[in-house]
């Protein structure tokens, strides 16, 4: 159920581990950590919608890599922080995103005769065909506009909010 993304970012970051030294078994599973931020949110959704975990959780990734939040988060980890508050603000701009993410893959779950994954996704955009537009022509914007920073991602994630509703 993972993405090709999230896939290629685990063998990007267990190399970067191995690279520094660590045995290979152990950097890959610390490598595997990146994708817990999601698994509470997973099961929550499957519990509350009545779903199979894997199910909810093709669709996580799965919305995760067509709006371009996986791509966000992982870029969000090489933010420079100045300070204490701007550290516990991108930590909450993290969750947010995954929350939005959640929330998207919900919506799309919660369809008539949703399948599950990039199909149930793509019904989803069809549905929201102009939310999708905003969305995808803001991380056009920000994948092309330098330097990722707290402040572009809370830009980022306000309206997000707006279509993961």
């Amino acid at each position: 159920a993972v993405s090709a993304f999230s896939k290629q970012r685990l063998i990007s970051r267990t190399s970067d581990l191995t690279n520094k030294g660590a045995p290979d078994g152990l950097a890959a599973r610390v490598a595997l950590l990146e994708l817990l931020g999601g698994a509470i949110d997973i099961v929550d959704v499957a519990r509350r919608l009545g779903r199979d975990v894997g199910d909810v959780a093709g669709n996580y990734f799965a919305a995760g890599e067509r709006f371009g939040l996986e791509w966000l988060r992982s870029s969000a980890r090489d933010i420079h922080v100045s300070d204490h508050w701007e550290r516990i603000a991108l930590g909450r701009l993290m969750a947010d995103l995954r929350a939005h993410q959640s929330s998207i893959a919900a919506a799309a779950l919660s369809l008539t005769d949703a399948q599950p994954g990039e199909k149930s996704i793509a019904k989803w955009i069809e549905e929201n065909i102009q939310l999708t537009m905003r969305a995808d022509k803001l991380i056009d914007e920000m994948r092309s506009g330098g330097t990722l920073s707290v402040s572009k991602l809370a830009v980022a994630s306000s309206h997000l909010a707006v279509t993961a509703k």
